[in-house]
């Protein structure tokens, strides 16, 4: 009887080793297929999606983003597209999401870590972090394209590891409005590399939080 039940108990082992090799005890679940037969005609889809997005309103923003190839000259005289920055969210495979758990407070953004002045958006453990999308905007395309603009460009790190500060925010915006020019925020009139410029557009577009941020990061120099 002992051996009968060992050679059972190998027999089951083994069983269940093909299984996981097979992938039919996966933690997760394959994602399902998104259907885009609701895309414009005249969208043009690329040929390779990021996996890291299943929401379907999530991968069309990501679909218009990379469609738009319309350079915006920066301060430095370098330029940027949507589709710049949406193959950066395609070739680092960062997951963008719905906030449905409110985890920004009524906003969108990107769990950042800091330690002294240095900020990343690594938190050493497995598995890259997430773009939350403020779920107000999921009817709103032009505003979910115009938002991963913004998270994108600060995902990119433009000035390198540092904290976040007023002249960054004010190129996110201005990128976000490139995206989305129905955004309500004003830009004409204010010259970012004027420190006191920068205050004034916080103040006139009642952006406030971002008082209390720095002007401009160390590599920036007005």
């Amino acid at each position: 009887m002992k051996k009968m039940l060992f050679i059972t108990m190998l027999l089951i082992t083994g069983a269940v080793l093909i299984a996981l090799r097979q992938g039919i005890f996966s933690a997760r679940p394959a994602a399902a297929a998104v259907d885009l037969s609701q895309l414009p005609p005249d969208l043009v889809v690329p040929a390779a999606l990021p996996a890291s997005i299943e929401d379907p309103r999530l991968l069309e923003a990501w679909i218009r983003l990379y469609a738009h190839a319309e350079p915006l000259e920066l301060w430095d005289g370098t330029h940027l597209t949507g589709r710049d920055l949406a193959q950066f969210a395609l070739d680092q495979a960062i997951p963008i999401i719905m906030d449905v758990d409110g985890y920004c407070q009524k906003g969108t953004c990107s769990r950042q870590y800091c330690a002294g002045d240095t900020c990343t958006y690594e938190g050493g453990q497995p598995g890259v972090e997430p773009i939350y999308v403020h779920a107000a905007h999921a009817a709103d395309m032009p505003a979910l394209v115009g938002t991963l603009a913004h998270e994108l460009f600060h995902r990119t790190q433009p000035f390198g590891p540092v904290m976040d500060t007023r002249f960054e925010e004010y190129w996110a915006f201005r990128i976000e409005a490139m995206l989305n020019p129905e955004q309500a925020l004003k830009f004409d009139g204010y010259d970012p590399m004027v420190s006191g410029y920068l205050a004034l557009w916080i103040r006139d577009n009642g952006v406030y939080p971002y008082f209390k941020l720095a002007d401009y990061p160390a590599s920036v120099a007005p």
